[in-house]
């Protein structure tokens, strides 16, 4: 009786871990092929932009810009390209965290060598739209908040998505097209990747004033968690010699000065400059009546070239001794080509 019973549970075993091997197989077929990063382009999709920088050439990128939806709708690497000859991508997605943002990184430096990674503020706070007071937490209570976070579906998530980009693309079924998909994985330099990263939008929807950017001593702490992905990520940058800088775009919906403060302690204490755009709107001629596509949540493209064209400046001003004028270089006229072609897309 017992050795029947043995005999059962071993091939019940033996089935499920077969079934488990034949299902983490497919996975990974469907994330190789159909569902792959370097098909991202194929359809359109969440991370569709995000992935933009899988079909530059190899070691051409100088700069990498990543962050949540704020960035990709703010930094234009055609105009920094125009004004400076430095080459950039930018590497963000709606609600981006700095785990996922670290994970983007770590995919970039596969294939390039970026001089400067730019990362964007909001991202730190995504979700959190008022002020909260410090809550002291001990090292005790951090050590056991991490581990609960190690055990989060948030975290197995992404441990999902970074092993399996078939959880990164599974809605492309919604709009999937066997042979658009072909022949785009086929022309991978295609003009697919005119913007960069960059998500063009020109509409104009005027914001209201933002009460909550008055000049304040109080600080809204970022979550233990986030500062820990946050700083994982500069730590990486500078064990390979990258520079680091965080910024701020303009925002008037959730960004306020609690919050730049919280992200003014953190670049200070990662050694890293900050700028914060929200400050300078009169310096950069930003329009909260026209600058935004959405009321106040992302610039448009007005509002866009504006924050371009003074990081441009300051990237000349400060990071001119590692960042290269690449307009007068053969090897990149394909950057000339795709801004010509950026500017004939959008007609601006």
């Amino acid at each position: 009786m017992i050795k029947k019973l043995f005999k059962e549970y071993a091939v019940s075993f033996v089935k499920l871990v077969a079934f488990v091997l034949a299902f983490v197989l497919l996975l990974q077929f469907l994330s190789n092929s159909v569902f792959s990063k370097t098909g991202a382009f194929a359809t359109k999709g969440t991370y569709n932009k995000a992935y933009s920088f899988l079909y530059e050439p190899e070691n051409t990128i100088q700069i990498a810009g990543i962050g949540n939806s704020n960035l990709y709708s703010a930094l234009v690497p055609n105009t920094i390209y125009e004004n400076t000859g430095y080459t950039s991508t930018v590497i963000s997605s709606p609600h981006q965290s700095t785990q996922l943002s670290q994970f983007f990184l770590e995919e970039l430096l596969e294939t390039q060598s970026p001089k400067l990674v730019i990362l964007e503020a909001d991202m730190l706070y995504d979700g959190q739209t008022t002020y909260k007071a410090s809550q002291n937490k001990s090292e005790f209570s951090k050590k056991v908040n991490s581990v609960t976070q190690l055990l989060s579906s948030d975290f197995l998530q992404n441990k999902l998505q970074s092993s399996f980009s078939v959880f990164i693309f599974h809605d492309r079924w919604k709009s999937f097209s066997l042979k658009q998909y072909f022949n785009k994985v086929q022309e991978p330099q295609s003009f697919e990747t005119i913007d960069h990263g960059y998500l063009f939008n020109d509409t104009v929807s005027p914001a209201p004033a933002n009460d909550e950017m008055a000049p304040t001593d109080l600080v809204q702490e970022i979550d233990f968690d986030e500062k820990a992905f946050f700083n994982g990520i500069v730590s990486t940058c500078k064990s390979k010699g990258i520079e680091v800088m965080l910024i701020t775009v303009p925002s008037t919906h959730a960004w306020s000065y609690y919050k730049h403060n919280g992200a003014a302690q953190l670049a200070e204490e990662n050694g890293i400059d900050y700028i914060d755009f929200n400050l300078l709107y009169d310096e950069i001629g930003f329009d909260i009546k026209k600058d935004f596509r959405d009321a106040g949540h992302h610039c448009n493209y007005s509002g866009a070239v504006k924050v371009s064209n003074y990081l441009s400046a300051y990237l000349e001003d400060k990071y001119s001794s590692i960042l290269t004028d690449t307009r007068q270089d053969a090897a990149y006229d394909y950057w000339r080509e795709s801004n010509e072609a950026f500017k004939k897309e959008y007609d601006v």
